[in-house]
């Protein structure tokens, strides 16, 4: 048998060896996941949305995303998880315990298909830019970027930039 309603203390274990972005899980980590959940219960288990790792906070305060180490855990008032975030700030770390879902997302990654918005209102679609590691010295997150259609990279805000999908592509909800 399984664990009990919400205990994922085995879990967190193959859940750790998944790569950072859910969207980019391979076969063989799914494959990994299935094995070891063999046995288990999976209708009284919650499964997380996104795994322990570092990813962007949105704050409402700064009205910008910053950088977040993020960690999973089982709710202690209630069926479900909780996902608290380490928000790195200019006047050092804070925690955010029991972060809303649609205040996470995982970083951009080089190669990314990504749109940046423009001063005139439309959306200028860009290829996301090998990043050197940003220092804290700036409050929020920047990315390079370089237009689809060629032209000069840009430094861009996080709060500026979204993912960009084309027809066919897939999506994990």
């Amino acid at each position: 048998t399984g664990p009990s309603p919400g205990v994922l203390d085995d879990f967190v274990v193959a859940v750790d060896e998944l790569p950072t972005a859910p969207s980019r899980f391979t076969s063989k980590a799914l494959e990994s996941v299935v094995q070891h959940l063999d046995g288990y219960d999976l209708d009284n288990m919650f499964m997380p949305a996104f795994a322990d790792g570092r990813y962007e906070y949105y704050s409402k305060t700064h009205r910008r995303w910053l950088t977040a180490t993020l960690t999973v855990s089982s709710h202690e008032k209630q069926p479900g998880l909780r996902y608290d975030a380490v928000v790195s700030t200019l006047g050092g770390k804070q925690v955010r315990e029991d972060v809303s879902l649609d205040l996470l997302r995982p970083p951009l990654v080089a190669g990314e298909a990504a749109e940046v918005l423009m001063k005139d209102g439309t959306w200028l679609p860009v290829v996301v830019e090998p990043e050197e590691e940003i220092g804290a010295a700036s409050l929020g997150i920047k990315y390079s970027v370089r237009p689809v259609d060629g032209g000069e990279v840009q430094r861009v805000g996080a709060r500026r930039i979204r993912r960009r999908y084309e027809a066919g592509d897939v999506v994990k909800v």
